[in-house]
Formats: structure tokens, C-alpha cells, sequence
């Protein structure tokens, strides 16, 4: 699919996302790598068959223009580029339009549910929530899982060094604006992570994740290892947190054994 054709924007919204002030898990690797997933959506067995051909056709047009969109409030540059100003935000969701899909061929309904997910995809899931809306949301959680989104939460949340002295995972608010005011470590960030797992709307998306999952939970095991060796630390507590954040799926990711260094 040409995203560049559907959409002439792209570059330049891609670009803008390499900007100053971006966080480094909301750069342009990020959409690109979120992009890049839609091709599994419309061919893997895993996918339930409807939503597979769904994601073949207009949805996964609307998609890819909606993944691309998804960090507009992230930059200021960006909104700068193509919306009058933050303040317009709601009024976006109203009038289901923004300059941005004023070159396409979108329907005016397709336009509004582009919008609705663009601006409702940080919020937690509902039961009203359109199919674009879940796959966005799942797409984000998913390139989190990856090695590059593994690094990236940390580098754009973390203000306190790689762990504290005592509970390492104890629990603390994963609310993202809790996060940003400061105060946190690489391992409290970690929770707000393992969170989306449970969060994943849908059994499938959990399986089509579960390589990058699996990946995820056992590097973090391992730096969990790494705290509780340090002499200076105590009560890590990483099964706890994981129990408690992955809910009752925490038997579906047991421990794997490491390889000795």
C-alpha cells in the first residue's frame, strides 16, 4: 500500500516526529515499526479470518493513516504543521476532520472514526470502542514488546537511575502523567509495560504477541536477577509485580530458565 499516495502528508508528519521535545518512544522508528506490522495483521491464522480481511481492505487503509496520525499530540511541531491549535483537540472528535485528511478520499464517517482514534487511543479500552481503535491501541502495545520499545519507555520516563535500594517493583501509579513528574526508575517504568499485556482486548492479540512478549519478560527477568544480586538492594519483588500486572494470564508467561554468564 502506498501510504505516501493515500496520504500526502506522510513524509512530512514522519519528519516532524524526529523533532525537539519528542520523547524517544514517540519518534518516527516507532510509527514506522507500528507500520510495519499491519502485513501480519492481514495474513497470519492467528488473526481471527473476519478481521484479516477486514484489515485487507478499507480498514487497513484507514489503519495505516490512523498509526501514522497516532502521535500528532506528542509534538508540537507536528500539531503546529496541520491543526490551528491543542486547544482544537475536541473539537476534532465533533468535526470528525483535521487539514491532514482533507486530500484524501475518506468518507466523512471514515474521517471521524480516524480522529476518534487518533485522540482516544491513550485512553483505557472501552466496550464501544470501533475495531480501528482496538487494532491502533494493539499495535502500539505490541512494538512496545520489542527490543527498540524495551529501551525506548525507559529512556522517555525514567528520571532516577536503573533501580531504587529497596522494591525495585513495588507497585507505584503507571499513569502516565504520574510518570512524568518524576521520581521513577527504570524498573517502575517496567510495570506500566507489562500492564498493556493484560490489557489487550482480545486472546488473539496476545498470541500474535507472545514472541516479543515472551522476549520482553525474560529480558526483564534477567535484569531483575542483575538488581537482586547487587548487594545493596533487597525485597526486588519482580513475580509479585508481574502477578499483579499480568492478572490472570501471569501462568501463560511462566520464567524461563537463563543461561549463565
Amino acid at each position: 500500500m502506498n501510504l505516501v499516495a493515500l496520504f500526502p502528508e506522510a513524509l512530512k508528519l514522519l519528519d516532524s516526529y524526529d523533532g525537539e521535545g519528542v520523547s524517544v518512544s514517540h519518534m518516527a522508528d516507532h510509527v514506522r515499526r507500528m507500520l510495519g506490522r499491519i502485513p501480519t495483521l492481514q495474513t497470519s491464522e492467528v488473526v481471527p479470518p473476519k478481521v484479516r480481511e477486514m484489515v485487507q481492505g478499507r480498514l487497513g487503509q484507514e489503519l495505516e493513516v490512523v498509526v501514522l496520525l497516532h502521535n500528532l499530540d506528542r509534538t508540537a511541531s507536528a500539531f503546529e504543521l496541520f491543526v490551528l491549535s491543542m486547544e482544537e483537540r475536541d473539537e476534532l472528535v465533533r468535526k470528525g476532520s483535521t487539514p491532514l485528511l482533507e486530500d484524501t478520499d475518506f468518507t466523512e464517517e471514515e474521517r471521524k472514526e480516524i480522529m476518534t482514534a487518533v485522540l482516544e487511543h491513550s485512553k483505557l479500552d472501552g466496550t464501544d470502542d470501533s475495531l480501528l481503535l482496538k487494532l491502533l491501541r494493539f499495535l502500539d502495545r505490541w512494538d512496545r514488546f520489542s527490543m527498540s520499545g524495551i529501551l525506548g519507555m525507559p529512556m522517555s520516563y525514567s528520571y532516577a537511575g536503573l533501580y531504587p535500594k529497596k522494591g525495585a517493583f513495588a507497585a507505584r501509579s503507571t499513569r502516565e502523567a504520574d510518570i512524568e513528574s518524576g521520581g521513577y526508575c527504570v524498573s517502575h517504568v517496567w510495570r506500566r509495560v507489562v500492564e498493556w499485556i493484560q490489557m489487550m482486548p482480545d486472546e488473539w492479540m496476545r498470541e500474535l504477541a507472545r514472541p516479543e512478549i515472551e522476549h520482553a519478560l525474560f529480558t526483564l527477568r534477567w535484569f531483575a536477577e542483575e538488581i537482586a544480586a547487587d548487594p545493596g538492594t533487597e525485597d526486588v519483588g519482580v513475580e509479585a509485580m508481574l502477578r499483579e500486572a499480568l492478572g490472570e494470564h501471569y501462568a501463560k508467561f511462566p520464567p524461563q530458565k537463563l543461561v549463565p554468564v
